[in-house]
């Protein structure tokens, strides 16, 4: 669950997980960290000045 990092169901093992504009919190809550492997982060080219206008569902620091 990209949210909560909970497995919902059977989930695979990566060795990499891509992912794109936002780092989603359930890579790093739960047992999400237990199946994402190393993480790659692309943000597309979308400006930091858009994403910082998009509130957090979490803050974890």
């Amino acid at each position: 669950n990209g949210t909560t990092g909970a497995v919902m169901g059977a989930a695979v093992s990566a060795r990499l997980t891509i992912t794109f504009v936002g780092l989603k919190q359930g890579l790093y809550l739960g047992v999400g960290p237990d199946h994402v492997g190393e993480i790659y982060f692309e943000d597309l080219g979308v400006p930091l000045e858009v994403v910082a206008h998009v509130p957090p569902a979490m803050r974890i620091f």
